[in-house]
């Protein structure tokens, strides 16, 4: 399990302005960031920091992914700030041994800071620049700024499943390609087709209608049907 360490008390400014570490700017669409070597010469020869900045365009968010983090706990910390300062919200700390760790930044900037007093810290992280909203979250290919969406995936960045839980697999259920959603057999109802018609248990209780459709608004004191598949409201 991967385990994060959260700081409260943020000190890291104060690192910054003690040593003057230094600072790079990346604005190309792919990039590697690894180990730093070379040693601070100020007045504590074993210390160590560097700050990172990476800037992509108006509309872009940035993703990054560390392969590998293996420092010494306590000693090494690594920070990363959504926006393009340590005054910015800080989205995550990491000390100590992690693998395969993402975020992605929720605008065009993404600031981040590396101090150690030890030098054996070894890391690597990759980032990529995102056109396309939410990196497609995982589920698609950015091509042009639009995502496309691998199969059973839908939305402007591929954020839902249109065949969640693969429709149940009961009672004849299948997934329609061409509907983009779930066609229920007919013992069965709902956006995965996992509620039964009769049945006596649940009532009183919420079921997700559609995670995807924009039709439904917000509404009090309404009244609603499931009548063969469709849902008539009044109010």
């Amino acid at each position: 399990m991967i385990q994060y360490l959260f700081l409260y008390i943020m000190t890291c400014p104060f690192y910054s302005l003690q040593w003057n570490c230094n600072r790079i700017i990346m604005t190309n669409e792919t990039g590697v960031i690894t180990t730093v070597e070379k040693k601070h010469e100020k007045s504590n020869p074993g210390v160590q920091c560097e700050e990172w900045m990476i800037q992509g365009k108006v509309g872009t968010t940035i993703t990054i992914k560390f392969l590998f983090f293996d420092t010494e706990f306590g000693y090494e910390s690594f920070f990363v700030f959504d926006g393009n300062s340590s005054t910015s919200k800080l989205v995550l700390s990491m000390s100590g041994r992690h693998r395969d760790v993402s975020i992605t930044s929720s605008k065009n900037q993404i600031y981040l800071y590396f101090y150690t007093e030890s030098s054996k810290s070894s890391f690597l992280l990759v980032y990529s620049i995102n056109s396309c909203p939410n990196n497609c979250s995982d589920s698609g290919i950015c091509s042009n700024g639009k995502c496309n969406c691998k199969e059973n995936q839908i939305g402007a960045s591929c954020e839902f499943n249109y065949c969640p839980n693969n429709c149940s697999i009961l009672g004849g259920n299948k997934c329609d390609q061409d509907l983009k959603s779930c066609v229920c057999g007919n013992d069965f109802f709902g956006e995965s087709c996992s509620i039964p018609y009769k049945f006596n248990n649940g009532l009183n209780s919420w079921y997700t209608v559609s995670s995807k459709l924009t039709v439904f608004t917000a509404r009090s004191s309404h009244v609603a049907v499931f009548i063969s598949n469709c849902l008539i409201i009044h109010g």
